[in-house]
């Protein structure tokens, strides 16, 4: 069940594994984000234009949120997301 995955940066993990039961999902899921965490990340918020360059900071400014078995950054930093639940 070996197969690759690329990471381009903008959709995600593409893999060309295959599963052949549900319990096979999760798995293949995993490794596959594991496998494609990279370093070189860049996000901007568009409500302030705070700005993160790397997986620490986005961490530490944006946080990350996991749709659908893929990590993605927020996209709004953590200020803003506060500030706009405020209201």
């Amino acid at each position: 069940m070996g197969g690759s995955s690329k990471w381009d940066g903008r959709f995600g993990t593409w893999a060309w594994d295959v599963a052949f039961s549900p319990s096979e999902v999760r798995t293949i899921l995993e490794k596959h984000n594991k496998s494609s965490i990279s370093n070189k990340v860049e996000v901007n918020c568009p409500a302030c234009g705070k700005t993160a360059n790397s997986r620490d900071e986005v961490e530490k400014i944006f946080g990350f949120r996991n749709m659908d078995g893929i990590i993605r950054p927020q996209s709004w930093c953590r200020d803003c997301r506060k500030i706009r639940n405020m209201t």
